[in-house]
């Protein structure tokens, strides 16, 4: 099922909010029915594109688009986790706090810092995926929030990258 169609780019803001606001009487409940849909998506995406690519007899992606219902469902696994948790100590409060602050600018250059990394040979597989992806993940984050802080300093920036 491709949800594009249903709503596109949007429909994750929208679900974003909506998953933001609404009141959670259980938490400890919705905790682990959060890890659930995170691992459930996640085997999905694993095996699936392992059956479709054996059958097909080459490489199929086409369940790593941001817009099926297995990357749907570990999105709001993940979410939900974070919304629900609270084991941000003082200093990863204020790690968490200047990326919330940043996000839209960092959305906005995340790309060229991944082609940035991607031209000096740093991505997923640069070495094993297992350690290669959160490598490349707290690289670009990083690096974008690094950025868009310092296009932040000139008062014009700050309209740019929000």
């Amino acid at each position: 099922m491709d949800l594009y169609y249903f709503s596109g780019y949007a429909g994750y803001l929208i679900l974003g909010y909506y998953l933001s606001v609404i009141e959670i009487k259980n938490i400890e409940k919705w905790k682990m029915i959060s890890v659930l849909f995170f691992i459930l998506g996640s085997f999905i995406t694993f095996f699936a594109t392992y059956w479709l690519s054996v059958s097909k007899n080459q490489i199929d992606i086409s369940l790593y688009d941001f817009f099926s219902f297995n990357i749907l469902f570990a999105s709001i696994g993940i979410f939900m986790f974070f919304r629900l948790s609270n084991f941000f100590n003082r200093k990863t409060n204020v790690v968490f706090n200047q990326i919330s602050q940043f996000s839209y600018g960092i959305y906005l250059i995340h790309v060229l810092v991944l082609w940035l990394l991607d031209y000096l040979s740093i991505k997923a597989t640069f070495i094993n995926p297992i350690i290669g992806i959160p490598i490349t993940v707290f690289l670009c984050v990083g690096i974008s929030t690094i950025i868009v802080k310092i296009i932040n300093k000139n008062r014009v920036g700050s309209y740019i990258s929000g």
